[in-house]
């Protein structure tokens, strides 16, 4: 079972993108194991973890919280490109923001991108698999976490 504290840098780092990048934190929901039917998202990235941990991290959002994201940093195009390029980002940035407290076992890949909902068959496959939702300027998004050891040094 993952620890509070180490949801909790997952948390943090969700704040800083969303704070440091748009200028408005996000509200955190209350972190829940696993359930489909409330994950909602148009693209999704995806983070490998390997090292000391397996498994993913991930990121979900609506394409309209994406095009809304992508007006507030500037860019005035909203192609489908440009829309996975910022998912991943958003995944990439959070995912190394973790590794960062959670040290160098934590080991990150590249992201990888991706139309439509996640795989869940992957995800029941992990011990452990969070959703941390996300409420930014009344759109939903969500991180997922799902490891198969969440022993993490802090």
């Amino acid at each position: 079972m993952i620890e509070e504290k180490n949801l909790k840098t997952f948390i943090k780092g969700t704040q800083n993108y969303f704070s440091s990048v748009t200028g408005a934190t996000p509200e955190i929901g209350t972190p829940y194991e696993i359930d489909a039917s409330q994950i909602h998202g148009d693209f999704t990235a995806s983070i490998g973890i390997s090292g000391s941990q397996r498994g993913c991290v991930y990121f979900t959002a609506k394409r309209e919280m994406l095009e809304i994201l992508l007006s507030q940093i500037g860019e005035i195009s909203n192609d489908e490109e440009l829309l996975s390029d910022i998912v991943g980002e958003i995944a990439n940035t959070i995912a190394g923001n973790a590794r960062e407290d959670l040290g160098s076992g934590f080991m990150i890949s590249p992201p990888h991108l991706q139309n439509g909902r996640i795989n869940l068959e992957t995800l029941y496959q992990k011990e452990s698999s969070f959703v941390i939702p996300i409420h930014w300027k009344g759109y939903a998004c969500f991180v997922i976490i799902s490891l198969d050891v969440m022993q993490l040094n802090n």
